[in-house]
């Protein structure tokens, strides 16, 4: 029988952890906190797990989105921003990539984990999701997944549980409400749809979407899917993920922009680790977003078709006049 949410909350009340779950659950919280040091890192995690866990397709998308995250934190300490943002604001915009990405991998690396610990016990140990709070919503999901081996479904509830886990600590958080999201500037780039998640390809090409209805939790539940349509199912999955297993992540567009054609080709620009910092995160008393009730157009199939985005450097270009205007 498959566990719902509310049997998976009745469990959570009764179940007694064993000496040995504890072994588990600090073996577990170890891996989490090195893996989680920063963009980096998480990255390259989320793609070692694919490669050995090729049917939990998620993490291959999370490691490719965590791509787009370093380098859109890179920006930030590069023209025109280094010249046209003052510090402060930078090094909140900085948290605004961040944060969230640091939240998620706090809670979906421990699920991670779990699966390949349950592979290898040859039994379900979702149970111990409940060390690491992760939502009831997800965990009777990996019960779901390990009955019926639905991959499709299972994708799905991982980015209905990542994008919900972000709502409170960083869409609705009056700190990044105030600082970034209500500001002209950020609105302006929505509006101009400047803000684009890329997909490269080793021959130059790059597809994606444009991020749009940031602060909309549908929005962003309908972006993840369908950007795991184009690394997936679309004529263009074998050469984008071709790029995701060959080129290593440094944080810096010219991990893919070396790619491009000589004539539009920028100069090489620094990884994040030369730019950035590392920052010391702390995760407030975490709370169960799931309430019992869930949209059907969640588990959806995706609907817009992938898009190539020719008119990168022309975008580029008005990101720079964008930038200077509103600073």
């Amino acid at each position: 029988m498959i566990k719902t949410p509310t049997e998976c909350q009745k469990r959570r009340k009764r179940i007694v952890l064993t000496i040995e779950d504890h072994k588990y659950i600090d073996i577990i919280r170890g891996k989490t906190r090195i893996n989680n040091r920063d963009n980096v890192s998480r990255t390259k995690s989320y793609l070692t797990y694919y490669l050995q866990h090729p049917e939990i397709t998620w993490s291959l998308l999370a490691s490719m989105v965590s791509r787009n995250a370093g380098w859109n934190m890179t920006d930030l300490w590069n023209e025109p921003f280094l010249q046209w943002l003052r510090a402060p604001f930078r090094q909140t915009l900085f948290h605004t990539y961040e944060r969230p990405n640091w939240l998620i991998f706090e809670d979906t690396y421990p699920q991670l984990l779990v699966y390949a610990l349950s592979k290898q016990e040859k039994k379900p140990m979702f149970y111990l999701l409940k060390a690491f709070g992760v939502s009831i919503f997800i965990e009777a999901e990996w019960e779901r997944y390990w009955k019926e081996k639905d991959g499709e479904r299972l994708y799905k509830a991982q980015i209905i549980n990542e994008q919900q886990l972000i709502e409170r600590p960083v869409l609705k958080h009056h700190f990044f409400q105030q600082s970034v999201f209500n500001t002209m500037l950020f609105f302006s780039q929505e509006v101009l749809k400047l803000n684009v998640v890329v997909f490269p390809t080793l021959h130059g090409e790059l597809y994606g979407y444009p991020v749009s209805h940031f602060q909309a939790v549908n929005e962003r539940i309908e972006l993840g899917k369908n950007l795991h349509s184009l690394l997936f199912k679309s004529t263009q999955s074998r050469a984008i993920q071709e790029f995701a297993f060959t080129v290593a992540h440094t944080g810096s567009r010219s991990d893919y922009e070396q790619f491009l054609p000589h004539q539009t080709k920028p100069d090489w620009k620094p990884g994040l680790r030369e730019v950035g910092q590392e920052i010391r995160h702390k995760r407030s008393e975490v709370q169960e977003w799931f309430k019992g009730k869930i949209l059907g157009q969640w588990f959806a199939e995706p609907q817009q078709p992938a898009k190539r985005l020719s008119p990168y450097f022309k975008k580029r270009r008005l990101l720079n006049k964008w930038v200077s205007f509103w600073s």
